[in-house]
């Protein structure tokens, strides 16, 4: 039996366990057994096969499927479910499509990327762990040339597709985020560093929407918008950050409430959104939408002229 196929069969189960929360291990084999009409691999298993994915699920996955013994179900616990996870298993997911649209071309249609620094990952995370300096060339945008980089990281962070390196610059000694789509010639350095008081990548950015770092002196605040309802529907699906919350709704309009720094992040995203949303707080924020949305609409007009 192939790796491929015991990936493939454990993915199986825990989708059906996802999907219908709790399963007999007949209704899983029965599931298996559709998939396997799918995939050209023979997933269907045993009983005792089927304890011991279990097992392999629980140590891969990190998911813990347990039986409920009052009436021989399977489900998921829920604490197990947590982001990095979800984050394998689509990973995992996506794996499988690839393989798959080698021989479903014309019904698989992927969207044109740009490499996103992701050969990079495991290098930063070699030097994340060590605790020691990385060197790469660094081309920023808006600047013509390169420039060279010495940093001590602390961690990597995504954002809408794309993976940025957090870390401290040794040039200034501000911490910063680096697109590792625009790093090159990457290295771990053998020199080590320690900082007394090493920021928490996570709790950083907690509240923080996108990339952009916080200044030191700005607090998170209290942002009120107002999505029509067609565009609400894309943002209660795809919440902007987790601090999201409805305050009110009706057949006109949703509030939602956020709770971030306002950002350069936050207000592009926000201009995104174009007549679909409008700022009801804070001022400050409110203006400079307005502004920016102003300034938009003039470049329009001069161009009509």
């Amino acid at each position: 039996m192939s790796k491929r196929e015991y990936l493939l069969r454990f993915l199986a189960i825990i989708k059906k366990l996802r999907h219908i929360r709790y399963a007999t291990f007949e209704e899983i084999n029965d599931y298996l057994r559709t998939e396997s009409e799918f995939t050209g691999f023979r997933l269907q298993v045993s009983k005792r096969t089927f304890q011991r994915d279990l097992q392999e699920i629980r140590s891969l996955f990190q998911l813990d499927i347990q039986n409920r013994k009052a009436d021989n179900v399977y489900f998921i616990a829920e604490e197990a479910q947590d982001v990095h996870s979800q984050g394998l298993l689509e990973a995992f997911d996506m794996l499988h499509l690839y393989a798959a649209a080698r021989q479903n071309t014309e019904q698989v249609f992927f969207e044109k990327r740009r490499p996103k620094g992701t050969e990079h990952i495991l290098t930063l995370l070699q030097g994340i762990r060590s605790k020691r300096v990385i060197h790469f060339q660094y081309h920023k945008f808006g600047e013509e040339e390169p420039s060279i980089r010495q940093v001590e990281a602390i961690g990597i962070k995504e954002f809408k597709s794309r993976w940025y390196l957090i870390g401290y610059d040794r040039k200034d000694g501000f911490l910063k985020s680096f697109g590792m789509d625009r790093i090159a010639y990457l290295r771990v350095s053998k020199q080590s560093f320690t900082k007394q008081e090493m920021v928490n990548a996570e709790a950083y950015f907690k509240d923080c929407f996108g990339i952009m770092n916080p200044l030191d002196e700005d607090e998170p605040q209290l942002i009120e918008l107002s999505f029509t309802p067609q565009s609400a529907r894309f943002v209660k699906s795809l919440p902007l950050h987790p601090s999201q919350q409805i305050v009110f709704e009706n057949a006109k309009e949703c509030r939602i409430t956020l709770f971030v720094y306002v950002t350069e992040d936050l207000v592009m995203e926000l201009l995104s959104h174009g007549e679909k949303v409008l700022v009801l707080g804070p001022e400050t924020l409110q203006k400079e939408v307005m502004r920016r949305s102003k300034a938009s609409c003039e470049r329009y007009f001069k161009s009509l002229k």
